[in-house]
């Protein structure tokens, strides 16, 4: 489970880029972290690492509802992780 303050500090790194609800901008720092711990983005491995407070099939369903029903502006996530990136070029992604 990602540390408290760490997700705090990626949500507020986002809310910088995204104009998104705060929700949606905490879900979204806690499966960046998630994807990073477990090194998969497989949702039934990413459940249970996602939130302690809520069963894994809580994630799991949270989870595959997010992926459903929420859409992403890819110019806006695009723009992110380009401004998220060191400045000096190659990137390696």
């Amino acid at each position: 489970m990602p540390e408290t303050r760490t997700v705090r500090l990626l949500r507020t790194l986002l809310a910088t880029h995204l104009d998104w609800h705060g929700s949606r901008l905490d879900f979204l720092a806690r499966f960046i972290l998630a994807v990073l711990q477990v090194r998969s983005v497989n949702l039934a491995r990413l459940a249970p690492v996602l939130s302690s407070r809520a069963k894994p099939s809580s994630n799991y369903i949270r989870l595959q509802r997010f992926m459903r029903s929420f859409a992403m502006d890819q110019s806006d996530i695009a723009r992110t992780v380009g401004d998220l990136l060191p400045a000096q070029q190659p990137w390696v992604l």
